[in-house]
C-alpha cells in the first residue's frame, strides 16, 4: 500500500518567487516590501533607496495576469516584471510603432530604449500602488486604528479619541469588527448582547430594568415656593427615589475556573475589556452589574494565601456540590479603578 505524504503549503515568499503569475500586484508589492526594511515605493526621492525595482514587459500579445515574472539573485536588486500601466505594448498609449522598435532592440541585445521608458514605468505603478495603498487598509504599513481610513471609521463609530476607551492597540482594533453596531442609535440591548457574546466568547445574558434607589443632588430637591415644588410633575417627597430603569445585569457563564477568576478584579484581564466595552456602548451613567457563575466541577477548595479572597473565588463548604450554583456579583465600574 503506497504512504500517502501531505504537502505542506510553501511560504507565501517561496510561491511569490516561484509563482508569480498567480499573484496580484498589490500582493507582490506588499511581500516584497516586507522583506526588506527599505524605503517603500513611491515614498522616497532616491529610486536606488527603494525596496525593489519594476519594469514593464513588452508585448503585443494580450496578458494572461498581472505579473510576468520576478527576478532575484544574490548581490542584485530585485526586479518585478508587471504587464500593465506600460507606456509601450498592446496597452500602453505609445503607437504600435515604438512597441516594435523596442522589441526589435530586444532581439539584439540592445535594451537602452526599454530601460529609458521603465524610468517611468517605475514611477507609475509606485504611485498606482501609493494610491491604493492610501484607500486598502490591509496594504498599509501603518496601524489601522493610525490610518486616515481607520481614523475615519472610528470617527463614524462616534469614537473621537479611541484611547479614551482602550488602552493598547490591539484592543482598540476592537472597534473595526463592531463597527456596524456602534454607529447604530439608540444603542440596544440586543446589540450590547451580540457585542459581548462574540468578544468573549462565553454564554452571556442581559436582565434589563434593575431598579434601585437614587438619592439626588442637594440641588435637585424640592423647596417649597422655590425649585421642583409642582406636586406629580418634579416634587419629590423625601431625600431618595425608585428608579426602575436604573441599572443593567450582565450574567456570564457557566464559566471555566480561568475564564472566571479572568473577570474577577484580582486578575481582571477580561474585566477590564468589558468594562472599557460597557462604557463605550452603554455609556457612564448607567448602573452595571456583573454575574459570574462558575462551573460545579471548578471550584477549587479554600486554600489560605493571597491567591484566593472570601466572597469572589472562595466558598466556605467543605465540598463542591453539583446542584448548587457558584455566583459571584460585582459593579462593572468597580472591576477596575479609575
Amino acid at each position: 500500500m503506497a504512504i500517502i505524504t501531505w504537502r505542506q503549503n510553501p511560504a507565501v515568499a517561496d510561491a511569490l518567487s516561484k509563482q508569480v503569475f498567480e499573484f496580484e500586484f498589490d500582493q507582490a508589492v506588499a511581500i516584497l516590501e516586507s522583506q526588506q526594511q527599505t524605503t517603500p515605493i513611491g515614498e522616497g526621492s532616491d529610486p536606488n533607496a527603494e525596496a525593489f525595482e519594476i519594469k514593464s514587459h513588452v508585448s503585443l500579445a494580450n496578458p494572461s495576469a498581472e505579473l510576468h515574472k520576478l527576478h532575484q539573485k544574490p548581490g542584485l536588486k530585485t526586479t518585478l516584471w508587471v504587464n500593465f500601466l506600460s507606456l509601450a505594448g498592446i496597452q500602453g498609449p505609445l503607437p504600435t510603432p515604438y512597441t516594435e522598435l523596442v522589441l526589435q532592440r530586444n532581439r539584439q541585445k540592445d535594451f537602452a530604449f526599454r530601460d529609458f521608458l521603465d524610468i517611468f514605468n517605475h514611477r507609475l505603478a509606485s504611485l498606482w500602488f501609493r494610491f491604493r495603498k492610501k484607500y486598502r487598509i490591509g496594504l498599509s504599513s501603518v496601524k489601522p486604528e493610525k490610518h486616515p481610513l481607520g481614523k475615519t471609521l472610528l470617527q463614524l463609530a462616534g469614537i473621537q479619541n479611541p484611547d479614551r476607551f482602550m488602552d493598547d492597540a490591539a484592543s482598540q482594533r476592537v472597534f473595526f469588527t463592531y463597527n456596524d453596531l456602534l454607529w447604530r442609535r439608540p444603542h440596544s440591548a440586543a446589540g450590547l448582547l451580540c457585542l459581548l457574546n462574540s468578544y468573549f466568547q462565553v454564554p452571556t445574558t442581559l436582565d434589563l430594568f434593575q431598579g434601585q434607589w437614587r438619592q439626588p443632588k442637594a440641588d435637585e430637591l424640592s423647596l417649597l415656593g422655590s425649585r421642583y415644588h409642582a406636586l406629580g410633575q418634579s416634587m419629590i417627597l423625601g431625600r431618595k427615589s425608585w428608579d426602575q430603569a436604573a441599572g443593567v445585569l450582565i450574567t456570564l457563564g457557566p464559566l471555566s475556573w480561568s475564564l472566571f477568576e479572568s473577570f474577577l478584579p484580582l486578575n481582571s484581564s477580561n474585566g477590564k475589556l468589558l468594562k472599557q466595552i460597557c462604557e463605550l456602548y452603554v455609556g457612564y451613567d448607567a448602573d452595571l452589574r456583573l454575574r459570574l457563575i462558575l462551573q460545579s466541577k471548578d471550584v477549587r477548595p479554600l486554600i489560605l494565601n493571597r491567591g484566593f479572597a472570601l466572597g469572589l473565588n472562595s466558598w466556605l463548604s467543605p465540598e463542591p456540590s453539583f446542584n448548587r450554583k457558584f455566583v459571584v456579583d460585582l459593579k462593572i465600574q468597580a472591576l477596575i479603578p479609575d
